[in-house]
């Protein structure tokens, strides 16, 4: 039972302090995949192996396919969910070298279905009550740890 809800209410679940990496991340494209369909986007594929990367989830907002990366993190004890410390945010593991791998696969799914694309990548950072989600659109340069652009999305359930 309670290893069906950590699926079934991945929010409440991340805010578990006993989750290892892989779980925490797993849930994280989960609640990153259910809050973009509530904005009508549609879920093409999760964890989507190409050539060129794997992709966290792969979407249609509007008729644009979009790679959407998903990183996330526990915040700092003491650390505001929206401060940019040096470097502790978990986009910033989102490197150069895996932006371009993620580009090069999005752009051949893009061109093998005729359809514009682009990659986005969503932060999620856990604090003990809340999961803050920092969703950056059209990212074409790895984030900088001083300065993250973010955008908040709802996170409501």
């Amino acid at each position: 039972l309670l290893e069906a809800r950590r699926w079934l209410a991945p929010e409440r679940a991340l805010r578990a302090p006993d989750l290892d990496p892989a779980t925490l991340g797993l849930l994280g494209e989960r609640l990153v995949g259910r809050a973009l369909r509530r904005q009508g986007w549609r879920l093409l594929g999760a964890r989507l192996v190409t050539r060129a990367a794997e992709l966290d989830l792969c979407l249609l907002d509007d008729e644009v396919l979009v790679a959407v990366e998903v990183k996330t993190g526990r915040a700092p004890d003491g650390i505001e969910p929206e401060a940019a410390v040096a470097g502790w945010r978990p986009g910033v593991r989102f490197r150069t070298a895996d932006l371009e791998r993620v580009r090069r696969a999005a752009a051949r799914l893009g061109e093998d279905t005729g359809r514009a694309w682009r990659v986005d990548l969503v932060e999620l950072v856990v604090t003990p009550s809340k999961v803050h989600f920092f969703h950056h659109v059209d990212l074409r340069a790895a984030l900088s740890p001083p300065a993250p652009r973010a955008d908040l999305l709802d996170a409501t359930p």
